[in-house]
């Protein structure tokens, strides 16, 4: 029963020193002595602004905004191993033996993370007779940002005390900032006649500051039309045929998948021997003395890299019968 361990201050089996399991430390010690505490906080808001100027004109911006802060700390208590367990009295190569003594560690992290984005629109709909017509002309914008901080320590020297002032050597360190943006500006028409033929475009361009400059810029459009030919031939209709309808489409999406910065080959720099620095690469003993050492990544990026761009064709039908009791569609792409 582990319930016997729970006592490992007064207890001397369920110390760490003499715990029964040589390869494992008592549960009851980590939870009481490994602790991390994480405290998230989060804003979202958003404004929405509309107008209708006519009865076939509205205006409309919308803006949202949110934001997280983290803040993260770890600390593990230390152990001074009884002496005579050191020496593996078990012969079980039990943790005191390896390890001699534990010193008390911390990790501190704090980031944030905040996004803003806003979308204007104009759109117009209006018919003209036989003929149906709607117009979205509109602007987005986007931007993220997020900074992230870290110190620690496997080494502090006063127990109990968890700041990373008093601690021996260098601390671990890491910071990193992103930020990236894109604005675009597109149109949708969609044109209608007596309702059963219909004609929708659009067309967007994009310009994305995780891009090299030259490249940044691109655009892509796309067109779809459909007819619905019951009701144009409406003696078409009978008591089988209810409904039916023919479609094509044209389309293509722009699009970047890399994170901020990908486009750059780096070197970072050594902190701390053993630590696998961001970006890939072990400087191994480094910094040695006051010499600093640097490691390349493993993967070699590409400065020219240009937009990715998936095109889709598709055409489809769509059929009523026994009035829309049993319905088909078939699309092919």
């Amino acid at each position: 029963d582990l319930r016997y361990f729970t006592d490992w201050q007064y207890n001397p089996f369920a110390s760490p020193s003499y715990y029964f399991n040589d390869y494992y430390g008592n549960p009851w010690w980590y939870i009481d002595n490994n602790r991390s505490v994480t405290k998230n906080n989060n804003l979202i808001g958003s404004v929405k602004l509309s107008f209708q100027l006519t009865n076939w004109l509205n205006l409309s911006y919308n803006v949202g905004y949110s934001r997280n802060d983290l803040n993260f700390k770890n600390t593990r208590a230390g152990v001074t191993f009884d002496p005579y367990s050191i020496t593996d009295p078990t012969q079980g190569g039990n943790i005191p033996s390896s390890v001699k003594a534990l010193q008390p560690s911390l990790t501190d992290q704090i980031a944030y993370s905040s996004r803003i984005s806003g979308d204007a629109l104009i759109t117009a709909a209006k018919n003209f007779g036989d003929f149906s017509t709607r117009l979205i002309v509109g602007n987005s914008i986007y931007k993220r940002q997020s900074r992230f901080q870290s110190d620690a320590s496997n080494s502090l020297v006063v127990p109990g005390l968890y700041n990373i002032n008093y601690r021996q050597g260098e601390a671990t360190v890491d910071e990193q900032y992103t930020a990236e943006g894109l604005i675009g500006v597109f149109a949708d028409l969609t044109l209608g006649y007596k309702n059963y033929l219909f004609l929708h475009g659009s067309a967007r361009n994009d310009w994305n500051s995780k891009l090299a400059k030259a490249n940044r810029s691109y655009f892509y459009p796309g067109v779809d039309a459909a007819f619905v030919f019951t009701d144009a031939i409406p003696s078409l209709k009978n008591n089988i045929l209810s409904y039916g309808k023919i479609r094509a489409a044209f389309t293509r999406v722009g699009q970047v998948s890399v994170g901020p910065y990908a486009l750059d080959n780096v070197a970072n720099v050594g902190t701390t021997p053993g630590i696998t620095v961001r970006g890939g690469g072990t400087p191994g003993g480094f910094p040695f003395g006051s010499q600093v050492g640097f490691s390349i990544s493993n993967n070699f990026a590409n400065p020219d890299l240009k937009p990715e761009f998936t095109t889709e064709k598709e055409f489809g039908i769509e059929l009523g019968f026994l009035k829309s009791r049993i319905n088909f569609q078939a699309t092919y792409f």
